[in-house]
């Protein structure tokens, strides 16, 4: 329609003549018309968000025209990502949190998501103070990744007490079964100890950190104390193990 090609035009002029203001506000209005082509009205909200954050400093109006593309339907990956970048930049993190949520959405469950759900948690409980929410964001993102040191910190500092011996129980479990597949190592030992502490397992932490002195000494045949026949490449029995100083 010629109203269409009209408003494009008015915004064109403002552009080039470097009324900036001007030119973001006729965009906005092109964008906001239903008679604008779906691609035209997309292109416009994005040249609006162009002038609005790097010409004109107004972080709020380029927040309000990416959050119009979502409704919209047409806010693709990157159009999420500089929404976030603009809303933590500004402070504003309500719209930070919105643009976190929708990413989340949209990937499948892979450590990008888990870094998403870990830095939503850790949005809600920094800049919005909502424990409860965060938690949630947490457990989300260990359930995704229950092996992951990282998260279960997040998680065990956001549990309540007696939640903390499930979650670490939980990541135990999966560096188990990392440990069955890849044989015991420094890291996965240091893990294990880690966890066990978060957990309020003296017992299986001192177990832990038995193993990993063993492996940094590369101790030959049995450790001193331990049963014979206990192995590294037996790490169950070698975490079953209990040193008579542990019992009491």
């Amino acid at each position: 329609p010629d109203h269409v090609a009209a408003r494009a035009l008015v915004a064109e002029i403002h552009a080039t003549s470097g009324r900036l203001a001007e030119a973001a506000e006729a965009l906005a209005a092109l964008a906001a018309c239903r008679e604008t082509p779906r691609a035209q009205r997309r292109a416009a909200r994005l040249g609006a968000v162009e002038l609005y954050q790097r010409r004109l400093e107004q972080p709020v109006a380029a927040i309000a025209q990416l959050d119009a593309l979502v409704r919209e339907g047409d806010a693709d990956d990157a159009a999420l990502a500089r929404g976030l970048e603009i809303a933590q930049g500004a402070g504003l993190w309500e719209a930070a949190q919105r643009f976190s949520i929708r990413q989340v959405e949209r990937l499948p469950e892979s450590p990008a998501r888990v870094a998403l759900l870990l830095r939503l948690a850790e949005l809600k409980r920094d800049r919005l103070r909502d424990a409860e929410a965060a938690r949630a964001h947490a457990q989300a993102a260990h359930g995704l990744a229950p092996g992951d040191l990282a998260v279960l910190r997040v998680l065990q500092g956001l549990s309540f007490p007696d939640d903390r011996a499930r979650n670490a129980r939980r990541t135990l479990e999966a560096l188990r079964e990392r440990m069955r597949g890849d044989g015991p190592s420094a890291d996965l030992l240091q893990g294990f100890a880690e966890a066990a502490r978060s957990g309020g397992d003296g017992v299986l932490e001192r177990a832990a950190l038995r193993a990993l002195r063993m492996i940094d000494g590369a101790t030959e045949g049995p450790a001193l104390g331990s049963p014979q026949g206990t192995s590294l490449r037996d790490p169950q029995l070698l975490l079953r193990y209990r040193h008579p100083q542990d019992s009491g």
